[in-house]
């Protein structure tokens, strides 16, 4: 089996900690995981560090400052260089705690074996390699992701020359070009609204006024993605993933829970299970253009849609994310790539949900799906 490492910086990550932990050992290997803590201070995070370094993971304790976090590309890849003048392995992963790996060819999966024999195939390139496919959490929805495209980054051994801060340009010491690949990645960035405001101030703190509106609203720089949280309101917060498609990922929840990782922390929602009746395609929800206060469910094919709309297939846009954040709204576009013949409430499937029951009769009717 390859040797591929993982290797991330976190503070105070707690239950993301043991869910990255727990995933990457699965993967490959808990032997293979290298964690820099950026200054932990809450027991809890420390008593899982604690507990998986008994277990062979491995934490180095020694950069600790918010310095340290801002030159963690640098960091990060002077200790990758490290490893190339004296360890032996295949691949090196440097991915935020809050990402997952996945294959992603015509469609997400979490696969071990699959995953390996893709890596496999990527034997002696030397280009730095891109994961282009992102699936952003959904706030709140237990096994719901939105697709997006943000590029992260591996390598081969002995091939790294420079890394950035957020691990999406990479460098490779043999060559000017990165190869795309077919993996991607699962991005628990949606916390709660409150958790995420709060986090957006502890990493803006040090860059702007965050008491300041006006100053927010006027910073440019480093994190300032991160500004539109604090121009909003909960109920806005919750509707940024719900106007458009999303996926229903079963098999990353499976997976999940065979690893006991606590899915209702990494959510942040309430879990209530729905058992698609089809496991070669994936179920997506998008809402319904005539019914704006319900969603329609269908199972995607991913090889109609690309037969049915030309202009997708010379395009570079995954059909999954085309489909999720324009094609719905245009029925023609996916009539015969996903046939549609149930609805829900949208409240349904909101964090506190007013009536339970709408998700159990829901998941009844799921299996007349086909």
């Amino acid at each position: 089996m390859l040797n591929i490492r993982c290797i991330t910086m976190q503070k105070n990550e707690t239950y993301l900690l043991d869910a990255w932990i727990k995933y990457y050992a699965y993967l490959f290997g808990i032997e293979n995981l290298y964690i820099l803590d950026n200054g932990s201070t809450e027991e809890k995070t420390k008593e899982i560090l604690s507990s998986y370094i008994k277990l062979g993971c491995h934490v180095i304790d020694e950069y600790h400052t918010h310095e340290d976090f801002e030159n963690k590309g640098d960091i990060i890849c002077n200790i990758i260089k490290g490893w190339d003048q004296r360890d032996e392995y295949d691949f090196v992963i440097p991915i935020d705690i809050d990402e997952f790996i996945i294959l992603h060819q015509d469609y997400p999966s979490c696969n071990k074996e699959r995953i390996h024999d893709y890596f496999k195939s990527l034997i002696g390139v030397q280009d730095a390699f891109i994961m282009q496919e992102s699936y952003l959490n959904v706030p709140g929805e237990v096994g719901f992701f939105s697709p997006i495209c943000v590029s992260k980054c591996f390598f081969a051994s002995k091939t790294i020359d420079s890394l950035d801060r957020g691990f999406h340009h990479p460098v490779s010491k043999y060559s000017s070009t990165c190869k795309n690949t077919q993996l991607g990645y699962l991005h628990f960035h949606n916390r709660s609204f409150k958790e995420t405001v709060e986090l957006a101030k502890q990493k803006l703190a040090h860059r702007v006024d965050v008491h300041n509106l006006d100053a927010l609203k006027n910073y440019v720089g480093a994190g300032d993605h991160l500004i539109k949280y604090f121009l909003m309101n909960e109920y806005e917060y919750y509707q940024l993933y719900r106007n458009h498609g999303n996926i229903y990922f079963y098999e990353a929840i499976l997976l999940f829970i065979s690893l006991s990782i606590d899915i209702e922390a990494v959510f942040n929602g309430k879990y209530k299970e729905i058992k698609p009746s089809h496991d070669t395609k994936i179920l997506i929800r998008y809402p319904n253009i005539h019914n704006t206060e319900n969603y329609l469910f269908g199972y995607f094919d991913v090889t109609n849609y690309l037969f049915m709309n030309q202009d997708v297939k010379e395009a570079a846009i995954h059909p999954i994310q085309h489909v999720c954040l324009h094609g719905f709204v245009d029925e023609k576009r996916i009539a015969h790539a996903c046939q549609s013949t149930i609805s829900a409430a949208r409240d349904s499937f909101a964090e506190y949900l007013s009536n339970p029951n709408d998700l159990y009769i829901f998941n009844l009717k799921l299996s007349q799906l086909k």
